[in-house]
């Protein structure tokens, strides 16, 4: 997840061992609208439906998932 570099979606916190999360819950479903990288802690938060005011998601970077996605369409 270059795009991320790692970065927590929600805490921004950096880590090589940060989980990948499917938004829809559908692990074969990896088109970069539908992944987002997350620290530990606020994995486990969203798969417990513990809600979480603060994400950092900035128009850059959707922007950037979504040139990939479509990539990813022209090559598939």
């Amino acid at each position: 997840m270059f795009i991320w570099e790692y970065r927590c979606y929600v805490c921004g916190h950096q880590n090589t061992r940060n989980h990948v999360h499917h938004f829809n819950e559908n692990p074969h479903d990896n088109g970069a609208h539908n992944l987002m990288v997350l620290c530990d802690i606020h994995h486990k938060m969203i798969h417990k439906n513990i809600i979480i005011d603060e994400i950092q998601y900035t128009d850059e970077v959707a922007r950037q998932l979504w040139a990939l996605d479509e990539l990813w369409k022209k090559l598939g």
